[in-house]
């Protein structure tokens, strides 16, 4: 693996979600209310040949997200990760399923009310 490979594998499943975060909390933090939703993978704790860069960003990813969960659970902030499964992607073009089949889901995970409740949690953190 090339370090430019590395790199754009930790830039776009770490860091994005890391930067998009950092950018939200105050305003979420201002009004007592926010979801975050960031998307994860089994890849997270899997170890395929040739995927060791995207499979090191998503456990960064899983462990970042379980430690927001802990530290804005007091704000009034729900933190979910959601694993859409095997998608069909361009790094991965045998998936199963379309990304659009997945939206509701990540979609409703954003929408959970106050207590909690709505439809699926896939996993939550808080």
């Amino acid at each position: 693996m090339t370090l430019e490979t590395w790199d754009d594998n930790i830039r776009l499943n770490l860091y994005s979600p890391f930067l998009v975060t950092k950018t939200f909390l105050p305003i979420m933090r201002a009004q007592q209310y926010g979801r975050i939703v960031s998307i994860t993978s089994i890849m997270a704790n899997l170890n395929y040949p040739g995927f060791g860069a995207y499979s090191a960003a998503k456990a960064g990813l899983e462990a970042l997200m379980r430690t927001i969960a802990i530290e804005e659970a007091k704000h009034g902030i729900l933190v979910n990760m959601f694993d859409p499964g095997n998608l069909r992607t361009e790094q991965n073009p045998r998936g199963e399923k379309e990304p659009d089949s997945v939206v509701d889901k990540i979609v409703n995970l954003a929408s959970l009310t106050e207590n909690g409740s709505s439809g699926e949690v896939v996993r939550a953190l808080t």
